[in-house]
């Protein structure tokens, strides 16, 4: 889809300009509001628009999560998380929704809805800490890694704050 190739060439430029969190999120939220508006459809070329909209924020969801993510991950569970196929699963729960759901505004209603936990995320994942010490937010980033070192119940070596200050 057209939409989500051009979410896909976009995402990394947003994403290395506003923030990792950001460039996730409030796409999400978008794409959570413009599928819902899908499913209301009164015409082709609005069903067009909205999918083509719809398509612009999951490039950029997509393509963003996943750096974003695995840098909250422990390098051994790495390789694992990167390797999960998180899209052909959607996609494929999507289509078993399409077939069990025959009515076009309640499917479109459904996949907005379950887009809608995923947004939570933002309450409980911190901005990049790499995105935040090269932006020169030390402070913040080195916060960042507490919160990570707290969620992961870990202490949080000595010299976090000279490895933040050699990768800005």
């Amino acid at each position: 889809d057209l939409g989500y190739l051009c979410g896909t060439v976009l995402s990394g430029h947003f994403a290395d300009h506003f923030g990792r969190k950001n460039v996730v999120y409030v796409p999400l939220l978008v794409g959570c509001v413009v599928e819902f508006l899908t499913g209301f459809s009164v015409s082709l070329e609005m069903f067009a628009a909205c999918k083509y909209f719809v398509g612009i924020t999951l490039g950029f969801v997509i393509i963003t999560a996943y750096p974003y993510l695995l840098e909250f991950s422990p390098p051994r569970w790495r390789p694992i998380h990167a390797g999960m196929p998180t899209f052909a699963i959607g996609a494929s729960l999507f289509a078993g929704a399409a077939y069990l759901i025959d009515d076009f505004v309640f499917l479109h209603v459904t996949g907005a809805v379950l887009f809608v936990p995923f947004l939570f995320g933002w309450f409980y994942f911190p901005e990049s800490p790499r995105w935040l010490a090269v932006h020169g937010k030390l402070e913040m980033a080195q916060k960042a890694f507490e919160k990570i070192a707290r969620s992961n119940r870990k202490p949080l070596p000595p010299a976090t704050l000279a490895l933040i200050t050699k990768i800005a």
